[in-house]
């Protein structure tokens, strides 16, 4: 398995503890912190989210469409 920083792609980095038993990487590149667990749901559909709930739907709609419950 080849792992990749999620944030620059960069092979440098070391293992940095657990975090509710996941372990947990830091970056040498970019200084930053990440883990292998991957996200429930896309930045898109987040974003998509927070459209519509500016835009006055209901957060049941909202979940709905965002099929998250």
């Amino acid at each position: 398995m080849s792992l990749l920083c999620t944030h620059c792609g960069s092979v440098h980095f070391t293992k940095n503890g657990t975090q509710q038993r996941i372990q947990r990487y830091r970056c040498k590149t970019y200084a930053g912190y990440f883990t292998t667990k991957p996200r429930k749901f896309s930045y898109q559909s987040k974003a998509q989210a927070i459209a519509m709930y500016m835009n006055h739907v209901g957060i049941r709609k909202i979940a709905k469409f965002i099929e998250c419950s």
